[in-house]
């Protein structure tokens, strides 16, 4: 993804109001379709672009995430890598080969 790397003063570190604001068409793509999933105190529903086809990641609590290509208030992580949702108390699923909407940025 194009996007400028992460800046402290335009990018909050978390905001509870942050929604789904651009989508990308993606053709024959992994993607994972999530209901209440958290990110950054932000719950998420919909479709986002599977960074990798496995779900096994956890993070220092042991709670389970999932990596996906998506921006944070129009920009990229520090690290450049996909952004981590929170699936604790989300429903999920994979979809293999999806052609479609996918979320690209969560933002105000």
């Amino acid at each position: 993804m194009l996007a400028p790397a992460w800046d402290r003063v335009r990018c909050p570190e978390s905001h509870h109001k942050a929604k789904p604001t651009d989508w990308a068409y993606v053709a024959n793509e992994w993607v994972i379709e999530v209901t209440d999933a958290a990110y950054r105190l932000s719950s998420q529903s919909g479709l986002f672009l599977l960074a990798s086809q496995a779900i096994s990641r956890r993070n220092r609590f042991g709670e389970p995430r999932v990596g996906v290509y998506c921006l944070w208030f129009g920009h990229k992580l520090k690290t450049h890598g996909p952004i981590a949702l929170r699936l604790v108390e989300s429903q999920y699923r994979t979809i293999e080969s999806f052609t479609g909407w996918v979320i690209t940025n969560l933002s105000l």
